[in-house]
């Protein structure tokens, strides 16, 4: 309803993931380049044992929605 109100289309909303997974891309380029003991590049290396989760589905981790952006 909200979407139909401010005249968006559903083609609007696939835009916007499409440039979020580039920008998510363009985003993981950069930490690559940084340094090996950066923060971002540490906690990008993180596996996911090391991610503390409760009882639910366990996170995902940066890596892995940027291999599923890769798939696209």
């Amino acid at each position: 309803m909200l979407r139909w109100i401010c005249g968006n289309t559903r083609q609007d909303s696939t835009r916007l993931l499409a440039n979020m997974a580039r920008t998510r891309l363009r985003w993981s380029e950069h930490i690559e380049k940084r340094h090996v003991y950066s923060l971002g590049r540490r906690v990008d290396q993180m596996e996911s044992s090391q991610i503390i989760g409760g009882s639910r589905r366990p996170r995902k981790t940066i890596l892995e929605t940027i291999n599923k952006n890769l798939e696209i």
